[in-house]
């Protein structure tokens, strides 16, 4: 996610589910106290000393007494130290994942390129360039998105023709070779493999071709 070469819907799509998984781990609490026993088995919690939470004086009459909220230990840690780091962890990455869908919704059709039509461009452009008005110019952001469309095509069709040339290349060198080529070619691939097949193969080779 970090990759100076990553996607930017790929990087959004990641942090979504980060979020969503740092969310369920708000239900976890017991899991994580069993492992981190494991690990400490005798390490307790060092705050065992209740908290009572005075009754707030909005409450009316007709409302009767209400019970103190009483926080122990375990429950104190979980409830001020484990369950807020996490809904403060799932804050940020919501806010990031804001910021990031709102970057790849304005330019993640310029990786599209070469599949639009001209007037998909067209649209992406003028989105695009209402929201930066003041650094971009809708007409300038067309033309070079058009020519930039234009040599990224060229470019995977020279590729492809360059692929292809490789592939017909090797096509008929194994054309040229002779039968017994072959067969030793075949041997020295199975050999690591199949030891009866390699023997009966090599036998095969030294009875036909001496």
């Amino acid at each position: 996610m970090q990759a100076t070469d990553a996607n930017l819907s790929t990087v959004t799509t990641l942090i979504s589910s980060l979020k969503s998984f740092v969310q369920s781990l708000r239900d976890d609490f017991d899991r994580y106290e069993k492992e981190a026993k494991k690990i400490a088995p005798d390490v307790t919690f060092a705050d065992e000393q209740h908290r009572r939470r005075p009754r707030s004086t909005r409450i009316t009459d007709n409302e009767g007494n209400a019970e103190d909220t009483i926080l122990e230990g375990r429950n104190k840690f979980r409830i001020e130290v484990y369950i807020p780091i996490l809904d403060s962890l799932a804050a940020g990455l919501q806010q990031r994942s804001v910021a990031y869908d709102n970057i790849n919704s304005r330019f993640s059709f310029i990786e599209k390129l070469p599949d639009l039509t001209v007037s998909q461009i067209k649209e992406h452009c003028e989105l695009t360039s209402a929201y930066y008005d003041k650094d971009l110019d809708e007409n300038e952001m067309y033309l070079e998105c058009i020519q930039f469309s234009n040599y990224v095509a060229e470019e995977l069709e020279r590729k492809h023709l360059e692929e292809s040339k490789v592939l017909d290349a090797e096509k008929d060198k194994n054309l040229q070779l002779s039968p017994k080529s072959i067969l030793a070619n075949l041997y020295t691939k199975i050999k690591t493999e199949n030891f009866l097949l390699s023997r009966i193969l090599k036998s095969y080779c030294e009875f036909f071709y001496v």
